[in-house]
This record gives structure tokens, C-alpha cells and sequence, in this order.
């Protein structure tokens, strides 16, 4: 599944319903919606160019929505597209590191709390 962002053409509940409707038929969900005119779906990576078809359909984003663009927006499909950014980086953030086994010599532990460490130390002087 991939998220997208979709901004349909006209800004009626009618056009979120057959829109919603449209993505489910794909096999798709309907994550977020911002009415009148934006939502956030998961949907089959190999349907969004049949989406991307259906003429209630502005524009379908699977990438950050550019600085200047967002610019160009306003009201809720502004929020929509920054709260887009935001999980879009989000992710990028979260993005699991590689696996390093415990007795690889480049691995170190955590450092303990301070009263743990100090008590380390004592003994280590004795």
C-alpha cells in the first residue's frame, strides 16, 4: 500500500463520497479526510495511475508538497498538505537502522543512570 495525498477538483460531499468509494473499489482506505476537498488514503501503488484517471481528481501526491506550492494553497487544503509534510518526515525520521549484533566491537552500550555509574566507579577504584 502507498499513502497519497489526493485534492479532488470540486469541494462537495458528494465528491468525497464517490472519491472514498473509488479508492475502496482499489482496495484501498481512506485514512484522513479534510472536507471539503482533500484527503490522505492508503491505496495499491499499482492503482494510483488508474486514479489518477478520475476526472473529480485535482492532483494525487506521494511525495513532500513543495515549499512553493503549499504557498499556493490555503485554508484546509494548506493544513492538509502541512500535516502531509509533517508524516512524510515523520517517517523519514523513524526509519529503522541496521542491524549491528551485540558483540560487534563498534557496538557500545548505553551509558548507565549517574548513581549507577558512580557506584561503578567506586569499585572500579577499590
Amino acid at each position: 500500500m502507498q499513502d497519497v495525498l489526493i485534492q479532488l477538483r470540486s469541494q462537495t460531499m458528494d465528491s468525497i463520497d464517490r472519491t472514498v468509494q473509488h479508492i475502496e473499489r482499489l482496495s484501498g482506505k481512506v485514512l484522513h479526510a479534510y472536507p471539503p476537498s482533500v484527503m490522505i488514503a492508503a491505496i495499491p501503488a499499482d492503482s494510483i495511475k488508474q486514479l489518477r484517471q478520475d476526472t473529480n481528481i485535482l492532483s494525487i501526491d506521494t511525495e513532500e508538497i513543495s515549499s512553493e506550492r503549499l504557498t499556493q494553497l490555503s485554508g484546509t487544503s494548506q493544513l492538509a498538505a502541512t500535516a502531509w509534510n509533517q508524516h512524510l518526515r515523520s517517517i523519514a525520521r523513524s526509519t529503522v537502522q541496521p542491524t549491528v549484533s551485540w558483540d560487534d566491537p563498534n557496538f557500545l552500550p548505553p551509558d548507565p543512570p549517574p548513581e549507577i555509574q558512580h557506584l561503578l566507579n567506586q569499585r572500579n577504584q577499590s
